[in-house]
């Protein structure tokens, strides 16, 4: 049987509306537009927003940029992308307006078609001068000739991760510096916008590593924190820490998260530190008790729930050793923390200890 034939704007056979919203607030009066959702899949933002009512709205920067029109081409530009036939650009021009989109609109094949366009034709100066200006803007991966075209120097690149390779560190640093309080925990949530943006699928690589690199370097200070503390009280500031960049790295791509479960769990003597405030004492303080509970929510509420449900994917030795070696300092804590809190807390242990073992041999002590 012939595939279905797709055409833009094919009301009787399209499957989703487009409701395009203009930079001024007002409808594009060429709304609505029918298009097929096969189609869009070429872009991983409007795919994002297919929905089974069949419609997407897609509202415009308000800075006019990018008139609705440059959209429009560049929709066409899956059309052409879908078939596998030549999308030919009218001018250079319209290769620039048409590119911004693209990179918008996360549409892959399209910023390749734009940057081979750019690279194939001829450019005056000052079309140089805003095809450089245009890709120092957007966040795209310059095709290889395009960039010894324009003349981009590696070793600008290449100065650019060194400054990043000092700058993530140092904003890390400067978070657990700080003191608590407003400032804090604004200057928590910048910092973690622009790491999490550092792992989005059109980053370069080379800065993915910078960025895992100094997540995990600063996850081991503060288990070494935990360790070092003199008190029950600097250990419970270090545990804070340790969740919040926690709680970040999870947001980063899946692999940092299950480096970080790794680097924790296989951490020789960070055990017998969580559990001294628990054999030392025989009664607890108010910061006993809140370290004792920050414990458990790294241990249950990001590791333990993590392995169980899959966020933390480890092979089958690993999740054995995780039980055995952690589920005992789980026993422990979880006598220390408020009455209110161990029913729940309590249940969300069995329930992940049951999801974890069910992913286990029944001949569980022989592996």
């Amino acid at each position: 049987m012939d595939s279905p034939f797709f055409q833009f704007g094919d009301q009787r056979k399209g499957d989703v509306k487009l409701q395009i919203i203009c930079s001024d607030g007002l409808p594009y009066r060429g709304n609505p537009i029918y298009l097929h959702s096969q189609v869009l899949k070429k872009s991983s933002y409007l795919e994002a927003k297919l929905s089974e009512t069949g419609i997407i709205k897609l509202c415009i920067p308000r800075d006019g940029s990018a008139p609705a029109e440059n959209y429009i081409d560049c929709i066409r530009l899956m059309y052409s992308s879908y078939y596998q036939t030549h999308f030919s650009f009218s001018t250079l021009d319209k290769a620039l307006l048409i590119l911004p989109v693209a990179s918008e609109l996360l549409f892959e094949e399209g910023i390749r078609a734009c940057m081979e366009y750019l690279e194939a034709v001829c450019w005056t100066p000052e079309q140089k001068l805003r095809i450089q200006a245009l890709l120092s803007s957007l966040q795209v991966n310059i095709s290889t000739d395009l960039a010894q075209r324009l003349k981009i120097s590696k070793s600008f690149f290449d100065e650019e991760l060194e400054h990043l390779e000092k700058i993530v560190p140092r904003l890390l640093f400067e978070i657990f510096k700080k003191p608590c309080g407003v400032s804090r925990e604004h200057m928590q949530e910048t910092v973690k916008k622009q790491i999490v943006a550092y792992f989005q699928e059109d980053i370069h690589p080379a800065i993915q590593k910078i960025c895992r690199g100094a997540l995990l370097n600063e996850f081991r200070t503060r288990i070494e924190r935990i360790k070092c503390g003199s008190s029950t009280k600097k250990r419970n500031s270090a545990c804070e820490s340790l969740l919040w960049l926690l709680d970040l790295i999870k947001l980063c791509k899946r692999g940092v998260f299950e480096a970080a479960f790794k680097i924790f769990v296989e951490d020789e003597g960070i055990a017998d530190i969580l559990v001294k405030p628990r054999i030392s004492s025989s009664f607890f303080l108010d910061s006993d008790r809140a370290y004792s509970s920050r414990v458990l929510e790294i241990l249950v509420h990001r590791f333990l729930v993590g392995v169980a449900d899959g966020q933390i994917v480890i092979p089958k030795r690993a999740r054995v050793s995780f039980l055995i070696k952690w589920v005992p300092v789980i026993a422990y804590l979880i006598l220390d923390i408020p009455m209110y809190m161990i029913i729940r807390v309590i249940l969300l242990i069995v329930v992940s200890l049951r999801l974890l073992c069910l992913s286990l041999p029944v001949d569980i002590l022989g592996v």
